[in-house]
């Protein structure tokens, strides 16, 4: 939103030297040319800031990995997703909001739709929430650089060792108070809107760092790439439960995974989700 914003007042800003030096403001005719140059000045702006985000993602090594989350990385990323999702029709919704932890860092627990989920969450929050997806996420065209770059964690799931690694380093960004972590342990994309079996060793991540675990089901993400950007996509956040860690510190890493996947699966039974064919 931010970056929206700054790129808005610098086109208005051309704009209106454009209109003034070139003596446009002398004639009546010429009354609306602003409206249109403060568009394609914005868009021009915005083309110059995404060929900076390819050259700089050149110089970003996957193979390093990174030690706590970098703010301008975070900052390009969440700005850049924001407006990708502003055009393409997309609005969201958190329900429930006022439950989620201000003050402290936690783990958000979703159902897994599609690509968008946690990015739907972390562009529309304040604080800071890195994801724990697959491996795959660095291979996105310049995102996935950007996204290494501001500590979003990518796990593979063939590798135990580096799979250990990596929801170390999530109890690590909590327990130093550097970021929240959102996951699906699900682990992929559910394709007919049910909610099938969750992976229990992601919530280590929880029993390691004693966090509050927010659940949440998220819905209609899965239909935002039929839709866009012609037609709206209203995404809903619904956070049905703050777990604190006195609420799961007596179960193991199976019965909490048990117990947050009832939650969700409880309140999709009640509100099914419905899939564009």
């Amino acid at each position: 939103m931010v970056l929206f914003f700054t790129l808005l007042a610098l086109a208005t800003l051309l704009s209106g030297l454009t209109y003034y030096f070139t003596g446009w403001w002398t004639s009546l005719w010429n009354l609306f040319i602003p409206l249109p140059l403060v568009i394609a000045y914005w868009f021009l702006l915005f083309a110059l800031f995404l060929v900076y985000c390819y050259i700089a993602s050149l110089f970003v090594d996957l193979k390093k990995s990174v030690k706590e989350p970098k703010a301008w990385g975070y900052f390009v990323i969440k700005n850049v997703l924001w407006i990708v999702l502003l055009f393409a029709n997309v609005s969201v919704k958190i329900i429930g909001e006022e439950a989620i932890p201000k003050k402290r860092r936690y783990l958000f627990v979703s159902n897994h739709l599609s690509n968008f989920d946690h990015l739907v969450y972390f562009t529309h929050r304040k604080e800071m929430v890195v994801s724990l997806g697959k491996k795959e996420i660095e291979s996105f065209f310049v995102a996935g650089k950007w996204m290494h770059k501001a500590g979003f964690i990518a796990i593979d799931r063939n590798d135990p060792i580096q799979g250990l690694r990596c929801i170390l380093q999530c109890v690590d960004y909590i327990k130093k108070d550097q970021a929240s972590i959102a996951l699906a342990p699900e682990g992929t994309r559910s394709h007919d809107g049910q909610l099938h079996e969750f992976k229990p060793g992601s919530f280590k991540i929880a029993l390691k760092s004693s966090c509050p675990i927010v659940v949440a089901r998220i819905s209609d993400t899965e239909n935002i790439a039929h839709r866009a950007p012609w037609k709206r996509s209203k995404v809903v956040i619904k956070i049905l439960a703050v777990l604190e860690a006195k609420d799961y510190d007596k179960l193991n890493s199976e019965a909490l995974s048990d117990k947050v996947h009832a939650l969700i699966q409880k309140d999709l039974e009640e509100n099914p989700e419905v899939l564009l064919s």
